[in-house]
């Protein structure tokens, strides 16, 4: 079903995919006052039912802390938004630890989270894994958030070229992941704000978009209708066709002109 938010329109969708046996991701999109709204990624791992439980952990805390009033002040300032999304994500983290040491299946949960608080001139984000936020703004499609994975830091690092790291083995392995910190990486939420404007498309997806589309191939579905929900479609087609090895998982947020 198609939202309409004033000036803002929405639609998720979110599949199995054709190799993994359920699907362990967790989308979230809800209205908030004055048309504005939070969207939500999370990309849950840890084998079996616990990356299922990791994420829509993530996606229960935000659920609950939209309705408090420090989230209802961040519509109006970007830094009381950043501030706000970084305290969800802080609690999401604790609340999934909590669980994994009551469960001893649980163990070694975690999930990504791609997060974002969307106002009609403004969009602030929250990033932990490699779940992405794309910006297609008219012309061009932006990669909003940097991949927090091992890969990526040894393309920092200078190890790596970065045309060689869709083949790299730890391309997919996390440096950072919410419910897990590994010895000397604390959790350290990427978080920023951004504008945009009439016509822009805002897309949060999880790797199993990323990983089997191309940029370009986005790009394209983004700027080919005006309707999202033929957009997010169109996004989950694309990515099972190409072989759907992973789930996937997308949110679509447009303003409208």
């Amino acid at each position: 079903m198609l939202h309409l938010l004033g000036p803002i329109s929405f639609a998720s969708r979110s599949d199995q995919g054709l190799v993994r046996r359920n699907n362990e991701d967790a989308v979230f999109v809800t209205r908030l006052k004055r048309g504005y709204c939070l969207a939500l990624v999370a990309d849950g791992v840890g084998g079996q039912e616990a990356g299922e439980v990791a994420s829509q952990t993530v996606r229960d805390v935000f659920a609950r802390f939209v309705d408090q009033k420090y989230f209802r002040d961040a519509l109006a300032d970007s830094i009381i938004a950043e501030k706000s999304l970084a305290q969800s994500t802080l609690a999401s983290h604790r609340t999934i630890k909590e669980l994994a040491a009551a469960r001893p299946d649980a163990r070694g949960m975690a999930t990504t989270l791609t997060c974002c608080l969307v106002t009609p001139t403004l969009a602030s984000f929250v990033q932990v894994g490699d779940s992405r936020l794309y910006h297609f703004n008219g012309t061009s499609l932006i990669q909003r958030t940097d991949d927090q994975t091992i890969a990526a830091e040894l393309v920092e690092a200078g190890r790596l070229r970065p045309q060689d790291v869709s083949t790299h083995p730890d391309r997919n392995r996390l440096s950072q992941a919410l419910g897990v910190e590994a010895l000397g990486r604390p959790l350290r939420p990427a978080i920023g704000s951004f504008e945009w404007n009439g016509g822009d498309t805002l897309l949060l997806c999880s790797d199993g978009l990323s990983d089997m589309i191309q940029e370009g191939v986005i790009s394209s579905v983004v700027s080919s209708s005006d309707n999202v929900e033929i957009i997010a479609d169109r996004l989950i087609q694309i990515a099972l066709e190409a072989g759907g090895k992973d789930n996937v998982s997308v949110v679509v947020v447009r303003r409208r002109r």
